[in-house]
């Protein structure tokens, strides 16, 4: 279902996104990535109440966000990087 969620986001069909959503909150299976998804569904489509209120949803059931990461290999050594993450200086 995450996947559909998803999808939901880039074509921009806020009413399946929202039973989606709804389902995998339900399920206890989702994620802060649930949470985000639907909060970025109802801010494109300029319902920024609505996204303001998962995101208060979101903090109330202590639920953070997983930082964006990104990784790249040099000289054969794996290096991550992490939104906010100062141990990379250059």
């Amino acid at each position: 279902l995450g996947s559909l969620l998803s999808a939901c986001k880039i074509h921009g069909n806020m009413e399946l996104g929202e039973k989606v959503a709804k389902r995998l909150l339900e399920s206890k299976d989702s994620d802060s990535g649930t949470y985000v998804l639907l909060s970025n569904i109802y801010a494109s489509s300029g319902k920024w109440k609505e996204s303001t209120e998962v995101r208060g949803s979101m903090r109330e059931s202590g639920i953070e966000k997983e930082p964006g990461c990104s990784t790249i290999e040099v000289d054969n050594q794996i290096h991550e990087f992490f939104v906010g993450d100062v141990a990379h200086r250059e």
